[in-house]
Order: structure tokens, then C-alpha cells, then sequence
């Protein structure tokens, strides 16, 4: 019984720590990011779409998502290079659909650029930081 007891003990107290060890406390840094079409139709003829999303920096990546003007989600990916340039994709599954570039501020608070998708739509896009998350 006395096994049993210290057993059970040992349970709640690792349970309830590596409860507490899963709990994420860092401040994150969310920017949203809004990308608008400059061309009206794409190669086929079909109407080029804007998009909006969150992502996150980490370091010097972009990991997020969005969601075009047609309901369609993209993860969205990136890098941001010692002098502030930022690169990356919007993809669907394991196709990126969409290429982008552009400059992150000096603050890193806002970044803006250009975008291109693979119908040979094009646009411009900017992105702010989310003050407090919210």
C-alpha cells in the first residue's frame, strides 16, 4: 500500500509539472500582414486575389498563415536577413503559390514589399507588428 501511495504521489507531482513545463510564456511577435493585388486578372484570366494573415517572428523566420479573397489558406514562410530583407512563400500543401520580398523596419515593427503568384498575379504587401497580441 505504502508503494502504491508514493507511486501515485510521484504521478501528480510529474504530471502536474510537465503540465506546467507545456505552458508557452514567451512574449511573441505577431505582425499582421495584408497583401493586395496590383494586377486585375492572371494569365488564365481569373481574378487576382488579396490576402490577409498573422505570422509570427522567430529570430530571423516568418511562420503563419492566411487567407485569400476566395477563402483559400496558405502557410506562410520566410526569412529576415542581418540587413533587414525579408523573403519568402505562401504555399498550398507543399506548393508555394506565391513568392515574396521586401524590408523589415529598423524597429522591426513594420515590413513591406512586393509579392508575384504563379498565374502572374502581382501586388504589394506590408506588414505590423500586433502590439500586446491583440
Amino acid at each position: 500500500m505504502k508503494f502504491i501511495t508514493v507511486s501515485l504521489a510521484f504521478l501528480c507531482i510529474a504530471g502536474c509539472s510537465s503540465v506546467e513545463n507545456n505552458v508557452d510564456t514567451r512574449v511573441k511577435n505577431l505582425h499582421k500582414i495584408v497583401a493586395v493585388a496590383n494586377t486585375d486578372l492572371d494569365k488564365n484570366g481569373d481574378t487576382c486575389a488579396d490576402a490577409t494573415g498573422i505570422v509570427e517572428i522567430l529570430h530571423n523566420k516568418i511562420v503563419g498563415s492566411a487567407r485569400d479573397t476566395f477563402g483559400r489558406g496558405y502557410t506562410v514562410s520566410g526569412t529576415i536577413d542581418a540587413n533587414n530583407q525579408v523573403a519568402g512563400g505562401f504555399a498550398i500543401t507543399i506548393i508555394t503559390a506565391v513568392d515574396y520580398n521586401g524590408v523589415m523596419s529598423n524597429t522591426g515593427n513594420k515590413a513591406n514589399g512586393t509579392w508575384k503568384d504563379l498565374y502572374n498575379c502581382s501586388g504589394t504587401w506590408q506588414s505590423q507588428k500586433i502590439e500586446n497580441g491583440s
